[in-house]
């Protein structure tokens, strides 16, 4: 397949495009500095700046392709400001639309057929009460109401209006990504090896989490499973309270878990952010599950542990 992927510099985006071209892939990419895209993956076909491309130009490099993966956004894990959150909206909103309109654009001519995987997360429900009370999250329920939620719903709702006969739309609600590279798990581990590990925030709200290479296989997924349309949670089957989650990692690492960063703590270096790591959701992969979508990791110990073996 041709395929255009965004956001190739981030975790998910290198993963998978050097996993997609070592498949024979025809891959290309749109990115903030197209040169350097070049330099650091020497297979891309063609390269263009994405937000800054024009209309015609983006047509340009999309008409031929066969598939958009656009997973372009702002970090979000960050301290918040009125700057770092239009950032954080602008980055994904004004990107999804520019290649909404193009492949729009593209499929009035009814030449060929789009997929067009689009990222989102699981904020998009907002946040789960903590503890096992908590009901769980599938495909089918409505999103939250505090700004991830609105910016996940945006995000979608561009993505999705592009949807017709000739462009197979799907959002993937991704939740936390294992990973030793970025992300929760790879800030988690060194206190953990100098002893001082343990859960972050009360331990008692939901971790949505997905081996890395098992969020490449839902990509891959998405990307060749024709009947699959619409939003898709990109999760493990069992999401786990923070406390298990700590508990597990420790575990492995042949560590205690004993010592929790509390929520003041979180407050004061991440302001209204810490809520990102100090919430979660209880979220089900319901509709991978009933499309036959098997899961490689679907255990939280086994994934954690080759995660850390592998060094991915």
């Amino acid at each position: 397949m041709k395929i255009v992927i965004t956001g190739i510099n981030g975790l998910i985006g290198e993963f998978l495009a050097k996993k997609l071209n070592s498949e024979g892939h025809s891959i290309s990419a749109l990115g903030r500095n197209p040169d350097q895209l070049l330099q650091k993956f020497p297979f891309l076909k063609k390269t263009g700046h994405l937000p800054r491309m024009n209309s015609e130009s983006l047509d340009l490099i999309l008409q031929d392709c066969d598939a958009v993966i656009h997973l372009a956004g702002a970090p979000v894990g960050v301290r918040w400001n009125d700057e770092t959150k239009k950032e954080i909206y602008d980055s994904r909103i004004l990107t999804t639309q520019a290649i909404a309109q193009s492949l729009q654009r593209l499929s009035r001519l009814g030449q060929k057929k789009f997929v067009f995987i689009c990222a989102s997360a699981v904020g998009y429900y907002g946040n789960s009460p903590h503890g096992h009370e908590a009901s769980i999250f599938t495909e089918k329920d409505l999103p939250g109401h505090d700004f991830l939620s609105k910016v996940c719903v945006d995000w979608e709702k561009f993505a999705l209006e592009v949807s017709n006969e000739h462009v197979r739309v799907v959002t993937i609600r991704t939740g936390i990504v294992l990973s030793t590279k970025s992300g929760a798990l790879s800030k988690m581990i060194p206190p953990f090896q100098l002893f001082s590990g343990g859960p972050i925030g009360s331990g008692l709200q939901w971790v949505p989490w997905i081996h890395l290479e098992d969020e490449i296989k839902v990509i891959q997924y998405a990307l060749e499973s024709s009947s699959l349309e619409g939003p898709v949670n990109s999760v493990a089957p069992k999401p786990v309270l923070m406390n298990e989650f700590a508990k597990t990692l420790g575990k492995v690492l042949k560590r205690p878990s004993l010592i929790s960063v509390p929520n003041a703590v979180l407050q004061v270096l991440f302001g209204e952010a810490a809520e990102v790591i100090s919430e979660g959701q209880r979220v089900s992969p319901e509709k991978l599950i009933k499309n036959g979508f098997l899961f490689q990791f679907p255990e939280l110990e086994g994934a954690i542990s080759d995660i850390i073996k592998k060094n991915i």
